[in-house]
């Protein structure tokens, strides 16, 4: 699968000792088994994580960061959690003519009953995971072909990985693969190509935020 936005390194390491959520931990996963280059990345990281892992005594065993563990390679010594397996590559599971990567298989009945999705907006239909805690918000998101996400900010950081279909934001298009993570930083409003459904994988720290003309009303109504 060509994949031209890989997760970042940052998210791999934090994957690779632990570090991660359920929701972004199911992300990872997916995306590991979508993208090759991801898969060859994270395993170097997990040699990196391990050879530190080596050097540090069982009772001070606990989770860390990738910012930690990025800082023991240049010589501080950081405290890791055991490693997480890699994603199985087997083949994926389809709902309603979808594919879904094999991490997401134990979700298809869920997924497959158009009773549990809620409309969150125009030609925008969610369905939140079973995997959310308060670390963050685990939800699929389907878009309609040209449908344009209202302008908005966000009051946490997102981590979204394409499943099918493709969008463009902020002059870049992502496809099945791709992985875009934003924050407050950022102020988009992703436009949906014509041709196919827009299939995600979202996790989200905090609420997004609409903005521009209008928006305070949108905001009142808010399900994102």
């Amino acid at each position: 699968m060509n994949v031209r936005h890989p997760a970042p390194d940052e998210l791999l390491l934090d994957y690779a000792v632990g570090a991660t959520g359920p929701g972004k931990s199911l992300l990872v996963a997916c995306h590991l088994s979508m993208c090759d280059e991801a898969r060859a990345r994270f395993a170097l990281l997990e040699q990196i994580g391990g050879a530190v892992l080596e050097t540090i005594a069982p009772d001070r065993l606990e989770r860390v960061t990738a910012e930690r563990v990025l800082r023991a390679i240049d010589g501080e010594t950081p405290v890791l959690e055991r490693p997480v397996r890699t994603a199985s590559s087997a083949r994926p599971v389809e709902v309603h003519g979808i594919p879904l990567p094999p991490p997401l298989a134990a979700h298809a009945e869920q997924i497959a009953d158009r009773r549990a999705w809620r409309r969150v907006g125009r030609g925008v239909g969610a369905l939140e995971l079973p995997v959310s805690s308060a670390e963050g918000k685990t939800q699929l998101l389907r878009a309609a072909p040209g449908v344009r996400i209202v302008e908005h900010t966000h009051m946490g950081e997102e981590a979204v990985l394409l499943l099918s279909g493709a969008f463009h934001d902020n002059g870049e298009r992502y496809g099945a693969g791709d992985v875009a993570v934003n924050d407050g930083a950022t102020t988009h409003s992703p436009v949906i190509d014509d041709e196919d459904v827009c299939l995600c994988l979202a996790v989200t720290e905090g609420p997004i935020r609409f903005v521009g003309r209008g928006a305070w009303l949108l905001n009142l109504f808010n399900r994102f």
